[in-house]
């Protein structure tokens, strides 16, 4: 019995030696002969491995994460779920106002830390909008919002990349 045919048998034990044995053959006969069906296997087998570390580094990075990261992330979520802030929306600003946006919540941060006071009249010089678009919060979740800002100026600066790159390919 081939390697295959036992790596069938085993990932299936109910399946009977011939079915096992037949199956081995017909798979070596749809790759056997043609380099591009042993390569296709090589790369989804490579990709499955590629995947598997991926999802196991995300799982390793949450499970590590300080409830800062995660009050950010959940930040960020909260943007794109309830205020609709998609991909689509965040590469309309294209004119870095999302970093500039965050900026601003910097500063009112910066300002609470050190001052107690905060930008509540006025919006901070460095933001991009409307000033009536500009609610202060508290200084922690002022953090929490420049981050997530920041992440959404991060991801729309690599869809942008890949695009460039998709494009020179």
């Amino acid at each position: 019995m081939s390697a295959l045919a036992e790596y069938l048998k085993a990932v299936n034990p109910n399946a009977s030696l011939d079915l096992a044995s037949r199956a081995a053959m017909e798979i070596r006969s749809l790759t056997s002969g043609t380099d591009e069906g042993a390569r296709d296997i090589e790369l989804l087998t490579r990709e499955i491995g590629r995947l598997k570390r991926e999802l196991s580094a995300h799982e390793e990075g949450v499970s590590g994460a300080s409830r800062a990261a995660l009050d950010t992330l959940g930040e960020r979520a909260r943007q794109r779920r309830l205020e609709g802030y998609d991909d689509l929306h965040d590469d309309a600003h294209d004119d870095f106002s999302l970093l500039k946006a965050a900026l601003a919540y910097g500063e009112d941060a910066l300002l609470q830390g050190t001052t107690g006071h905060s930008f509540t009249e006025t919006a901070p010089p460095s933001w991009p909008w409307d000033e009536g678009d500009w609610k202060p919060k508290k200084l922690r979740r002022m953090l929490e919002i420049m981050g997530a800002l920041v992440i959404a100026e991060m991801e729309r600066l690599d869809r942008a990349e890949e695009e460039r790159d998709s494009r020179h390919r």
